[in-house]
């Protein structure tokens, strides 16, 4: 009996709170609609050109740290071709 009146105490209250919160709020114009809309379409624009940024960059970084890790140890031969070495220069101790 005691959870009954407990229940029914909660229920109206929540029911209570919920007609006051109605009947406080002021009724939508349609400018005001219009205005909230405008946000809405702001905000969901802006969320959408972050989101498309943001995996541009991911998609950058990914193709990097493949290519690092599919060519880890540089090509020896390839990095001192461009070196030239004479006699000369050789130091004989």
């Amino acid at each position: 009996m005691k959870i009954a009146k407990k229940m029914l105490l909660l229920s109206s209250g929540f029911a209570g709170g919920f007609l006051a919160g109605y009947m406080i709020s002021s009724v939508q114009t349609s400018d005001q609609f219009r205005s909230q809309r405008k946000r809405v379409e702001t905000a969901i624009s802006r969320f959408n050109r972050v989101l498309s940024e943001s995996q541009q960059r991911l998609s950058e970084v990914n193709i990097r740290l493949k290519r690092e890790f599919r060519h880890p140890i540089p090509d020896l031969y390839r990095a001192t071709e461009s070196l030239s070495l004479d006699e000369n220069e050789l130091i004989y101790d």
